[in-house]
């Protein structure tokens, strides 16, 4: 029995091991999960999108998740492939995101998906447009605030940008309000002229948007707050003590107003001072052929040399509206003495009494080089000044100004020799000769220039009155030397003697 019993327990333990090794050779046969992922880098531009990554895995599951930028990356299956999708990037800067995949048999067994996703362009959009926008106001506000007018842009940015203006206009800066002046997104920017256009003008300005190397622009004009309706100083001459002027007109004038400054005066007044100031001057209505003089300023101070001084104009058009102010900046020449100027006298004066001339010499003082000479009749005394233009003008026009014109002045230009002149009254117009001996004045003005061609601060003469031989008006060089200075003129002189006398 012992025996027996012995045999049947070896048997049992031979049988265990030998079905324990074939246990075990089953399990060691059973497959290795297997996983492999591809691409491991993808990239991503601006616009965002979806990218595929092709998952292979064996004898296992996965899964995928986003492990950095979730703010702007997703990431599912399909399939075998992971879907990787990122929002649109609004900023210039490239960012960077994560995804990883795992085998759901093996968690160590992972890969990790690198996604990087391109920064924006750099842009700035004016009213959703990059290229440049324009605005543009009126010139008055009609009694209003210049808020009223207020226009507002969208500016839609990636980049933080700042706003710069400039005034294209020159002497008109710092007219126009812009807010806010920086700025980054979607930005509302409000602007709006704060001074009316004083001038029939439009003027421009340009708000840049600058940031990180992109630009935009925004035009600005403000149309002009006044009708085009000036006046203006024309073929201006200044001697020494006194300015003679016409005047020139632009749109409809129909009446004006004047002031002549010092130009430390007109410094302290406003645009707004002046304008008062002027309309409590006389009231002008123009005329064409309109010519001024002035020896004293608006201020009754006496024009004096080396001066500067502002003609300051405002005219209103046939509707009572004002246009701009002008503002004609004129300096007087430095006055020279007796003993270094350029300058004329005048002698041996003499009338014909039976046809109306008469005759004179002029000579050379100073540094006289050449001299400009008018002389003529005329029914009343004629200020320097008025002479000083009649040359100008026909120096700057090559003609005779009206005046000049219809009193047939003569006008003798660039002269270099004393000599002697006699005026006939052939030289009147034809509807003045008769009347030759009936006109109470003649006269002559010589103006000197110097060898260098710098002319005289002052032009000298003579007017007499012929009603009154012993009466003459005279006017000489400070501290100089004159014959003529109370002249009795010569009269009932024979025409042909009168020829002999200067040669003709």
């Amino acid at each position: 029995m012992k025996k027996k019993g012995f045999l049947w327990s070896l048997l049992a333990i031979v049988m265990g091991a030998a079905m324990s090794v074939g246990l075990s050779s089953c399990g060691d046969d059973d497959p290795d999960p297997e996983l492999t992922v591809s691409p491991l880098d993808i990239t991503i531009d601006a616009n965002g999108g979806s990218k595929s990554v092709t998952v292979t895995a064996k004898e296992t599951d996965w899964t995928v998740e986003v492990t950095r930028g979730d703010d702007w990356l997703t990431a599912n299956k399909n399939g075998n492939q992971a879907s990787l999708r990122a929002s649109k990037n609004e900023g210039t800067e490239k960012r960077e995101g994560s995804v990883r995949i795992t085998a759901t048999a093996n968690g160590s067994l992972t890969f990790m998906v690198s996604v990087t996703q391109d920064g924006a362009t750099g842009s700035i959009l004016i009213d959703g447009t990059s290229s440049s926008a324009n605005r543009t106001f009126e010139g008055n506000f009609g009694g209003n605030s210049g808020i009223v007018f207020k226009q507002s842009l969208q500016i839609v940015s990636n980049v933080q940008w700042n706003a710069q203006v400039s005034y294209e206009t020159t002497g008109q800066t710092n007219w126009l309000s812009i807010s806010p002046t920086t700025g980054k997104g979607t930005v509302t920017m409000d602007i709006y002229p704060i001074s009316e256009n004083e001038t029939s003008a439009n003027r421009e300005a340009t708000i840049t948007l600058s940031g990180e190397g992109i630009n935009n622009t925004i035009k600005v004009i403000q149309k002009g707050g006044k009708p085009v309706c000036y006046v203006e100083p024309a073929n201006t001459v200044a001697l020494y003590d006194r300015i003679a002027w016409e005047y020139k007109t632009t749109g409809n004038v129909n009446k004006f107003h004047w002031i002549l400054l010092e130009e430390r005066e007109f410094n302290r007044l406003t645009d707004r001072e002046l304008t008062a100031e002027l309309n409590t001057t006389a009231e002008l209505k123009f005329q064409d052929n309109y010519l001024s003089v002035a020896g004293y300023d608006s201020h009754d101070n006496r024009i004096t040399s080396s001066t500067t001084y502002y003609m300051v104009t405002l005219a209103y058009d046939a509707d009572d509206k004002s246009g701009e102010l002008r503002k004609i900046k004129i300096t007087t020449p430095d006055f020279k003495g007796v003993n270094d100027d350029a300058w004329v006298t005048f002698d041996n004066l003499y009338y014909i009494s039976n046809w109306g001339g008469f005759g004179f010499e002029t000579i050379k003082k100073g540094y006289c080089d050449k001299y400009h000479l008018i002389y003529g009749l005329y029914t009343e005394q004629v200020n320097p000044a008025v002479f000083a233009f009649e040359i100008n003008y026909y120096l700057k026009n090559r003609k005779k100004h009206w005046l000049a014109e219809n009193w047939g002045w003569e006008i003798v230009t660039n002269y270099p020799n004393n000599d002697s002149f006699i005026y006939y009254s052939s030289s009147l117009p034809s509807d003045l000769r008769p009347y030759a001996s009936y006109i109470p004045w003649c006269f002559g003005y010589a103006w000197g220039i110097f060898q260098n061609g710098t002319i005289s601060s002052d032009i000298l003469g003579f007017q007499v009155d012929l009603t009154d031989y012993n009466y003459s008006r005279m006017k000489v060089r400070r501290n100089a030397e004159s014959k003529v200075e109370n002249v009795i003129i010569r009269q009932s002189v024979e025409r042909e003697r009168a020829k002999a006398l200067i040669g003709k």
